[in-house]
């Protein structure tokens, strides 16, 4: 049997699983709301295997590898950055949030148009949603194709369009339901199959410490935390836009509508914490391996499957390449939910205010995630950029766009409407300049966007009529 065969036996072998939950589910979604919140039946592990897998994407394991490939122990930032946006959502978002999920809501866009009383806000939110999402699926699109192209040599065309079919395939049958089912086997697959291949890596190096001698004789200044090749700004850049981007995305932070209980996406979200961080840590170690075995690579977003085929067998190998299939698909899958449902239920149902049924609202949804995927498609296959890079834009501009006015939104009763949108269209073009000045001392443009959108939430919020008392009772005032 050759490499080959074994990589598309599990490859397939994988698929089959998933496909096999998402029509299993298909009977318990009977309306939009079971689609787009599992009817809030998300327990503990399930919201855990959900966060995990969702965190855990193309960017972290192919993009991360490869990044830490060129730029060394510095990249352990954007590790830290991650690590507290969990801390971030878990204890000043989404107990609030999951508040919001007992009085109806379904979506971020639910929420915020329940905090301001703006139905353009909501538009607003919604379209921003599906625009940076059709961008974000491309980005995992892109990871998943260099992958699989490379362990089953075929086409990147082909691989991306194979994984969008299959990933639609269980979304529009499962929702929610569908995706959390899948997304708790993917993070058992992929953080297990990493921590495996990370100290088969470290073994092949003689250990830890044999790693980091070996990394100062290749590139000695990728030893250093904070090297010349970025400094302090980019010790900063790296914690800001995963701590402040993963804040922000409504794909992580709604899926607190779909849990059971505020204390049971708590608890989720704590069991999530350690396992990235584990995660994390090793695709440092994968990657500085990377580095040392590899040092001349050219496309640093194949340093992780030409490691895992120098290092392992081929069945492990297939094993592996699941993993980076699971990984993946499940922050593809949310984001693909997330997004049609912005657009399909949020945008063209309750925002354009045609009253839709719920059922037209469930068909109006699917059929936005096919419409967005096939979009996230066709960008994924004119291939631009590097994964993580790429990624890092998408991110700093979610966070320039969605973090005031949810975080605001959340804890200051000041904040209206004006101030909300304000904020989001003027982080965004914060955003953009500093791009277009070329990071000016070397700080990634999110943390001009976000100081952009802190002042003018409070400046346009200040001057213009508070939001009114029946709304703020409405939202400030419930108990469970």
């Amino acid at each position: 049997m050759t490499d080959r065969l074994i990589y598309i036996i599990f490859l397939l072998g994988f698929m089959a699983i998933m496909f096999t939950n998402g029509l299993i589910l298909k009977k318990k979604v009977t309306n939009a709301k079971s689609f787009i919140t599992g009817n809030q039946n998300i327990g503990v592990l399930l919201g855990a295997g959900m966060f995990v897998a969702t965190f855990l994407s193309s960017s972290s394991i192919t993009g991360q590898v490869g990044y830490v490939h060129g730029v060394g122990w510095a990249a352990y930032s954007s590790i830290l950055g991650t690590v507290i946006s969990i801390f971030i959502v878990g204890y000043l978002m989404v107990d609030k949030l999951r508040e919001q999920a007992d009085y109806g809501c379904e979506t971020i866009p639910d929420v915020v148009y329940a905090r301001y009383g703006s139905n353009a806000l909501r538009g607003l939110m919604s379209i921003s949603i599906v625009i940076l999402y059709i961008v974000f699926v491309a980005v995992e699109l892109m990871g998943l194709a260099k992958t699989i192209a490379y362990f089953l040599d075929i086409s990147y065309t082909v691989a991306i369009i194979i994984s969008m079919l299959f990933t639609l395939s269980y979304i529009y049958m499962g929702g929610l339901l569908a995706v959390a089912y899948n997304d708790s086997i993917s993070a058992i697959i992929g953080v297990g199959g990493t921590i495996v291949v990370a100290f088969i890596a470290l073994a092949k190096v003689g250990g830890f410490t044999a790693m980091n001698i070996q990394l100062a004789e290749v590139k000695p200044d990728m030893i250093y935390t904070i090297n010349s090749s970025g400094g302090i700004p980019l010790i900063i850049s790296l914690a800001a836009v995963w701590g402040i981007g993963n804040s922000s995305h409504p794909a992580y932070l709604g899926q607190a509508l779909g849990a059971k209980s505020r204390k049971s996406i708590l608890r989720s979200l704590l069991i999530s914490a350690i396992f990235v961080s584990i995660f994390y840590f090793m695709t440092q170690i994968l990657g500085t391996v990377s580095q040392v075995l590899n040092p001349d690579l050219v496309d640093v977003d194949a340093s992780f499957p030409i490691l895992v085929k120098e290092l392992t067998n081929p069945v492990f190998a297939g094993v592996l390449v699941a993993a980076v299939l699971a990984l993946v698909m499940s922050t593809t899958d949310t984001v693909l939910l997330t997004a049609g449902a912005a657009l399909g239920s949020d945008f063209l149902s309750k925002t354009l205010g045609k009253n839709y049924s719920d059922e037209k609202r469930l068909a109006l949804s699917r059929m936005s995630v096919i419409g967005i995927g096939i979009i996230g498609t066709i960008i994924a296959l004119l291939n631009p950029s590097q994964i993580l890079i790429f990624q890092m834009l998408n991110y700093g501009a979610a966070g320039s766009v969605f973090f005031v006015p949810i975080i605001f939104g959340l804890y200051w009763k000041r904040a209206n409407k004006e101030g909300a949108i304000s904020s989001m269209i003027g982080g965004f073009g914060a955003y953009i300049l500093w791009i277009l000045l070329k990071q000016p001392f070397g700080l990634h443009p999110i943390l001009f966007g976000v100081a952009v959108a802190v002042v003018l939430m409070i400046t346009v919020s200040l001057l213009t009529p508070q939001t009114s008392d029946e709304i703020l009772n409405h939202f400030f005032k419930r108990k469970i």
